[in-house]
């Protein structure tokens, strides 16, 4: 298919070093071309796959695509992970010229947890929205994925948002992909899951802070309200399939445009591999979502 040329901006969020968004822009031939003459020390490259990145300065007459794909990491929620363990899925639809934001937070350990990570996941999607972007869809892994589809709650949702922006517009969630996500906090509280990371995040188990798990657990906040996929592996032993099965069943009860795919011979984080059947249903998804009219 060739090289495609990309535009790339780190955009800042906030003062701490994790608070940022790598975003990735397709260029045209001609944009290309004017911003390599019009750059004194040239363009510098950076090879990802098949995509050569152009790190340059962010420029008014470059216009971004109305939607941005925007990946959301898991990890937990704890700062031991970061946005790179989604650069293979970012490379493999930069690669096919859409557009790509992938978002950097604070998590557990580095000044995140309760409720600064939330606070740091709508605060990115102002700056998107600020930057041009009008329509995002939503991907998130594992923890990931609870936060994408609680961002998709409040952002379809302005009583309970948290900071999306409404200032003379707002940024629209076209759609969310919950890839082996934790769609429902209070079962992975009480079952132990992942050595209990979901009480130390949210600072109790349910019975403790209620509210809490209310205010951003999937399953509690359904009717989601924008088109869902939830992708789970059938082997996969962090996070149980029937957690995702359940949701899928609650959530088409409760009205919301959703579907799912379960794949067989996957684990957890091969959901993250761009060669596998689970993200070439995914990708699939993804563009018939983006190549919507808005």
């Amino acid at each position: 298919m060739g090289t495609t040329r990309i535009k790339w901006d780190r955009i800042h969020y906030g003062g701490d070093s994790c608070q940022f968004i790598d975003l990735y822009s397709p260029l045209g031939a001609e944009q290309s071309a004017r911003m390599e003459s019009t750059s004194s020390a040239g363009p510098q490259i950076y090879k990802a796959g098949d995509v050569s990145v152009l790190a340059l300065d962010r420029s008014a007459d470059v216009k971004r695509a109305r939607t941005a794909v925007c990946f959301i990491h898991g990890g937990y929620w704890h700062g031991e992970s970061d946005l790179s363990e989604m650069e293979p899925l970012v490379d493999d639809l930069v690669a096919a010229g859409i557009e790509v934001a992938n978002v950097e937070y604070r998590m557990m350990g580095v000044g995140g947890g309760w409720p600064s990570s939330f606070f740091d996941l709508a605060a990115s999607m102002d700056a998107l929205y600020l930057s041009g972007i009008s329509r995002v869809v939503l991907v998130g892994h594992s923890s990931g994925g609870q936060l994408a589809l609680w961002l998709a709650s409040v952002s379809e949702n302005a009583k309970r948002s948290v900071g999306i922006y409404h200032g003379e517009g707002s940024l629209v969630v076209a759609g969310v992909v919950s890839l082996g996500g934790i769609t429902d906090l209070i079962s992975f509280a009480d079952r132990g899951l992942s050595g209990g990371a979901v009480r130390i995040f949210l600072g109790g188990m349910p019975e403790e802070v209620p509210r809490r798990y209310v205010a951003v657990s999937p399953m509690e906040l359904l009717p989601i309200g924008a088109p869902v996929l939830v992708v789970h592996s059938k082997k996969d032993s962090v996070v149980p399939i029937d957690m995702g099965r359940k949701f899928f069943q609650a959530a088409k009860s409760k009205g919301d445009l959703i579907e799912t795919v379960e794949v067989d011979g996957e684990d957890h984080y091969d959901l993250l591999d761009p060669k596998m059947r689970s993200w070439e249903l995914a990708r699939h998804w993804i563009k018939s979502v983006c190549n919507k009219p808005v």
